[in-house]
């Protein structure tokens, strides 16, 4: 496990992304929250080119692995129970907050396992957009991003 000082870098270049992450009006929705997690995440990818993905997202290597490999359970857990325009927090707040596990998953999961999901929509999107960071940072639509990265893990 790492210490904490692993993570400095990349909790102070998230803390100044979350400056410039454009909201749209409350309430908000799973989708808004995942995206806005992965607009920060994509950020430290333009960044910190070189720091790896689990430092950025603050998983061990063993999270990461989970991540990567659920990434598409995930997904369908979302789309089964209708999750991703729900905008009652006590709905999703177990998918969201900070925890060693994310407790729809199982005890062997990835804690907040939706930001994973949400940081690959973005990354397809800009791929796919064309858009530039600060683009990507002012588009206060999540569904405008999830329908323009075409995401299907």
């Amino acid at each position: 496990r790492l210490s904490d000082s692993a993570y400095l870098t990349a909790d102070c270049m998230a803390a100044l992304a979350h400056e410039y992450i454009a909201m749209p009006p409350e309430p908000w929705s799973l989708l808004d929250y995942m995206v806005a997690e992965g607009k920060e995440l994509f950020f430290l990818d333009q960044t910190l080119p070189r720091t790896a993905d689990s430092i950025k997202i603050r998983y061990t290597r063993q999270q990461m692995e989970w991540a990567e490999r659920h990434e598409a359970k995930v997904w369908a857990y979302l789309l089964h129970n209708k999750l991703l325009f729900n905008t009652d927090v006590t709905a999703f707040h177990n998918l969201i907050d900070e925890a060693p596990k994310t407790n729809a998953f199982g005890n062997e999961s990835a804690p907040r396992a939706v930001e994973y999901v949400g940081w690959q929509m973005v990354r397809q999107y800009m791929k796919r957009s064309g858009a530039s960071l600060h683009e990507l940072m002012e588009e206060t639509d999540a569904r405008k991003i999830l329908e323009g990265s075409g995401y299907r893990p």
